[in-house]
């Protein structure tokens, strides 16, 4: 007969079928992802093993949510303890609107997760359809507020680059490029599949760093065909205020038109001359 299952493995599976429901709930408007994409997979791992339950030792941490409300240019951290959901509740470690930390969002939101636990339940989707509902009500508030930058970030000039890779399959570089554009705050547009593309826009530095911390995975080809610099980077892509995934060359065509950049889409996937 198979083995119960511990607490532990009840509580980890509960916790991955969560986060892949939410997923494939909100697949557009929202990106969920662990901040950590080994931790994730080692769970999944210990999870697969026949007599994981034996094991006195844990060879991972507690997972870390990363959502990003793209409409809202809001990213939360959200910290799942071993003990979730059985006993105790998920923890909001960071609320990042735009490219500041805050501390109001972060007390706001803890609030509606103390609110919607309930011991034994799941309760992530609650808290995102919350968050959501909050974030449309105060948008105006928050995009009011000044935004607190550093000395070196004030002076970095808008810079976009378009980047063409032979393809992108695996989840583990899906995970990382959606990271690291929390990480870096750039936005813009990104399409797996063969050939894959990425269009990301935010400060040079940001856009730089980005390049090189996805430049150092493993790739068959990644080239950037696109990069501009504040007087050549259209005035519209300031709207742009998410980072979003796109199912194909059409789609991402005709978002980039909204926003000045045809001819930088035509740069993007290798022509030289619109058809």
């Amino acid at each position: 007969m198979p083995q119960p299952l511990t607490h532990l493995q009840a509580n980890l599976t509960k916790q991955i079928d969560e986060i892949h429901a939410l997923q494939s709930i909100f697949q557009t408007e929202i990106n969920i992802f662990p901040l950590f994409s080994h931790q994730f997979d080692a769970i999944v791992e210990f999870l697969s093993l026949e007599h994981c339950h034996q094991q006195s030792t844990l060879p991972f941490n507690p997972i870390t949510l990363c959502v990003q409300f793209l409409q809202y240019s809001t990213c939360l951290h959200i910290y799942l303890p071993f003990e979730y959901p059985s006993q105790y509740p998920p923890i909001i470690q960071q609320v990042v609107l735009g490219k500041r930390k805050s501390t109001h969002e972060n007390t706001v939101f803890s609030r509606f997760l103390k609110d919607e636990f309930h011991q034994g339940h799941e309760a992530l989707f609650q808290l995102v359809e919350s968050i959501t509902e909050w974030l449309a009500e105060n948008q105006h508030d928050t995009d009011d507020e000044p935004a607190h930058h550093n000395a070196d970030s004030a002076i970095q000039p808008l810079c976009l680059a378009g980047i063409h890779f032979h393809h992108i399959y695996a989840d583990s570089k899906k995970q990382a490029i959606r990271k690291k554009s929390a990480q870096y705050n750039v936005k813009g547009w990104w399409k797996s599949g063969k050939p894959g593309r990425v269009l990301i826009l935010g400060d040079q530095r940001n856009v730089n760093s980005w390049i090189a911390d996805i430049k150092s995975l493993n790739w068959q080809k990644m080239v950037v065909r696109v990069q501009y610099a504040s007087n050549d980077v259209p005035s519209q892509v300031k709207e742009i205020h998410w980072f979003a995934h796109i199912e194909s060359d059409g789609q991402l065509k005709n978002e980039m038109e909204k926003y000045g950049l045809k001819k930088v889409f035509f740069e993007l996937v290798g022509l030289s001359n619109e058809l």
